[in-house]
């Protein structure tokens, strides 16, 4: 079972904490998300683009992917190819200021958890804590 972190686990066992990869585009958003997301106790793995992110989840370095749909390489690539082979692991869609989110939602038929732009570190850590608790194996 993979938990979610909780601040008063001063040392969690790293074999049981949620792994997160941030599938965004670099900057400062990125950035305090990935410092938030650590700071909650979550182990936090980044990726500029899609080769990036494919690259870890084939690993199997992570359990949820918080995704942008504009990320380099095209952001629904990554979300269509975990899907086409079976890798488990959850999506958050992360909204975009400037794109609009709304066929991205629905890709494959599924209804993806999604994160509304605007949005901040701290709401994207309320909503990735809220995933691995609603459900803490990965889908």
């Amino acid at each position: 079972m993979i938990a979610a972190a909780r601040p008063s686990q001063p040392h969690p066992d790293p074999s049981t904490q949620l792994r997160v990869l941030l599938a965004l585009r670099a900057g400062a958003r990125r950035d305090l998300a990935m410092q938030v997301l650590r700071a909650v106790g979550y182990v936090v793995l980044v990726a500029g683009d899609v080769i990036e992110a494919l690259r870890r989840l084939e690993d199997g370095a992570a359990h949820l992917v918080v995704v942008e749909a504009s990320l380099p390489g095209r952001g629904l690539r990554l979300v269509r190819a975990t899907r086409w082979a079976r890798v488990p692991v959850r999506f958050l869609l992360a909204g975009e200021d400037d794109v609009s989110d709304q066929p991205v939602r629905f890709e494959l038929g599924h209804a993806f958890p999604y994160l509304p732009a605007p949005w901040e570190p701290l709401d994207l850590a309320q909503r990735v804590t809220q995933l691995a608790e609603e459900s803490p194996e990965t889908r």
